[in-house]
């Protein structure tokens, strides 16, 4: 399978896919931490531009256990974003909210943390620098 995004979060490990442009697929492994979700994006992935978010956003849906407000997409693994991952990022985001689900970022990079600051999403996406911050949603 294709190496790409990760679900990291605790109990219930398991693969799923996702469509990606070009009507290819790409294979994912998620978890749980608790009861909430996390994405790992790493550097090595497809490019979060890549892929389908509709279908993404559809997915996390499926996943998400019981009556969560908030999914994480973990970057320790991501050291850049360009225009179109940041494009993906804020559709994610988008349909996530319009489901009442939050999007939390952890881990990011200062390279990642600087796009966010020059684009002026650090007050519409909750950041979180480690697990430690992490509390319920």
């Amino acid at each position: 399978g294709s190496r790409g995004l990760k679900w990291p979060w605790g109990a219930l490990p398991g693969k799923r896919s996702v469509s990606i442009t070009r009507n290819r697929i790409m294979e994912y492994s998620y978890r749980y931490l608790g009861k909430l979700l996390a994405v790992e994006i790493e550097e090595n992935s497809v490019s979060l531009s890549d892929i389908d978010i509709d279908d993404l956003v559809s997915e996390i849906l499926d996943l998400i256990r019981e009556a969560r407000k908030c999914v994480i997409f973990d970057l320790k693994g991501k050291k850049h974003f360009n225009s179109a991952d940041l494009g993906a990022l804020i559709k994610s985001e988008d349909l996530l909210s319009d489901n009442g689900i939050d999007l939390v970022l952890m881990h990011p990079s200062e390279n990642i943390m600087e796009l966010l600051k020059i684009v002026g999403l650090m007050d519409f996406i909750r950041i979180i620098k480690s697990e430690d911050d992490l509390t319920e949603c």
